[in-house]
């Protein structure tokens, strides 16, 4: 039996985003230098030769209670479906204009595109073998994975994760 979720949800769903990460930079190959949680649209592709990581809630939407002023259950205890994305970027192969204008061979083209989609398995395998259970986690559905890039000499994609979380929301529990 588990604990009732008893914090509100900044308290819930950061250890979730956090754990999160932990597990998709673990199971990335090679490790990235750089992860984080990440807020706004689309994390910026600053240091994506370093390898990058990120985490972010893309929207919230309230689940719990029914909206509208029913009066079912508790109505300090909501909740949540959460819309995460959950992206790694690599160097791409570009166009070299320092002597000579040369565009990248095919088989760098290729090799980009194979590290891209190692990427992509092992952020769902860490999506679903990795993160630790949590009272708050009620649900965890994968959506679809796009692919971002290439641009700006980065290429990735993201994975975009439902999470059903739960969250106690009044100042103390009844």
């Amino acid at each position: 039996m588990t604990a009732e979720v008893v914090a509100p949800l900044s308290e819930t769903l950061g250890p979730l985003l956090t754990a999160l990460l932990g597990c998709t930079v673990a199971a990335l190959n090679p490790t990235p230098k750089v992860s984080f949680v990440a807020t706004g649209i689309a994390p910026a592709w600053d240091e994506c030769c370093e390898g990058m990581a990120w985490v972010r809630v893309q929207s919230l939407e309230m689940v719990r209670p029914p909206a509208m002023g029913m009066t079912l259950g508790d109505p300090c205890r909501r909740s949540w479906l959460t819309t995460v994305g959950v992206g790694a970027l690599r160097c791409a192969s570009t166009v070299q204009d320092i002597g000579g204008n040369w565009a990248p061979k095919p088989s760098a083209i290729t090799a980009d595109s194979m590290q891209v989609l190692l990427d992509e398995a092992a952020i769902l395998n860490a999506m679903h073998c990795c993160v630790p259970p949590s009272t708050a986690l009620k649900s965890l559905t994968v959506v679809r994975w796009d692919a971002l890039g290439p641009e700006g000499g980065c290429v990735g994609g993201e994975w975009t994760v439902n999470l059903t979380v739960q969250s106690y929301e009044c100042a103390e529990p009844p």
